[in-house]
């Protein structure tokens, strides 16, 4: 689709200090029925050992909507989020709205 073959960019979120989360919610932009490419999402205690919690490659690609993406995962410590994503089938560009973790 458009947009595709681009190298993944990513956000990092510094929740400031760690905190036990067992769920991640990712909004990227919405508009349109679009999914995003390489989409990939990795919590962190320490900012350098990632564990992967989404991965489109794995999972699949899905539709963005307004509700958000739900990842659910093992209680664990968490301090950093990383969202990764590489383009959509709408376009080349990388738009995130809202990243929250419980």
């Amino acid at each position: 689709g458009a947009g595709a073959g681009g190298s993944p960019v990513s956000a990092v979120i510094d929740l400031g200090s760690v905190k036990l989360a067992s769920i991640v919610k990712v909004w990227h932009y919405y508009g349109g029925t679009r999914s995003y490419h390489q989409a990939k999402t990795e919590v962190s205690e320490d900012g350098s050992s990632w564990q992967t919690v989404f991965d489109s490659a794995v999972s699949g690609t899905y539709v963005e909507t307004a509700t958000g993406k739900t990842h659910k995962f093992g209680t664990r410590k968490v301090r950093y989020i990383r969202d990764s994503i590489a383009g959509s089938t709408a376009n080349g560009s990388n738009h995130w709205v809202e990243i929250q973790a419980f």
